[in-house]
């Protein structure tokens, strides 16, 4: 179970280096190194350090105070199991800035617009190497759309 630590940020608003405790194997880095996640001087305890740093940083500003428990938390989580963070997650926070910390998005498109102005905004997020994802709910009327209770959703 999670317990609160008792180190805070430190005066200079610093975050500590997170100390990884990732139950790290040969196997498992030359898993991850084969799949480019980490580097190949790097371990998975390396690579939880990487990002939990990563994260806590870019939360430090929004709230410097919760920035230290936050990394503390998210190190355990992915320690222990609890998470495990999508592939470019693990691969880009830390090692690239330039590259987006996820793998699919719903793009800000109007789907009932200008198909050629989606097109360009899917065509942009594929190029940073993202997915993307529609929710259909608001493009066909109600009526057309399947109740969750029909016999032809079961």
């Amino acid at each position: 179970m999670w317990q609160e630590p008792s180190s805070p940020i430190d005066t200079k608003g610093f975050l500590p280096m997170y100390a990884s405790t990732f139950p790290a194997s040969p196997a498992t880095d030359a898993y991850l190194r084969s799949g480019r996640i980490i580097e190949p001087d790097e371990t998975s305890q390396d690579m939880v350090n990487r990002v939990v740093t990563a994260l806590a940083t870019a939360d430090a500003c929004f709230g410097p105070q919760g920035a230290q428990v936050f990394a503390k938390r998210l190190g355990w989580a992915l320690d222990t199991g609890r998470i495990v963070f999508s592939t470019p997650i693990m691969t880009n926070a830390g090692r690239y800035p330039d590259r987006p910390l996820a793998a699919c998005a719903v793009p800000p498109v109007d789907l009932r617009g200008d198909l050629a102005a989606v097109k360009t905004v899917v065509d942009d997020y594929h190029r940073a190497g993202m997915g993307t994802g529609f929710n259909l709910d608001a493009s066909c009327p109600s009526r057309t759309r399947p109740s969750r209770s029909s016999s032809a959703a079961r």
